[in-house]
């Protein structure tokens, strides 16, 4: 949580993301595994419109935030 805001990120690669964007003050507040998140619906960071949690294989905790889009075939 940052303000008012939540972030919807992987727990582990929390403190390196928000180091990447420069926010310092920020809690954790609450814990989900993604499989508890599948089919939530979430406001889109970037965009004026709703988006839907979805799991796959292809997302990784390697670098980023643990969430990536998917674009439809």
């Amino acid at each position: 949580k940052v303000g008012d805001e939540y972030y919807l990120m992987a727990t582990e690669l929390v403190d390196a993301a928000m180091k990447d964007i420069g926010i310092e003050d920020y809690e954790i507040v609450n814990r989900f595994s993604g499989a508890d998140l599948e089919l939530a619906e979430f406001k889109h960071p970037f965009v004026e419109r709703n988006a839907t949690v979805l799991c796959g294989d292809h997302v990784t905790l390697e670098a980023g935030t643990g969430c990536v889009h998917t674009a439809p075939a």
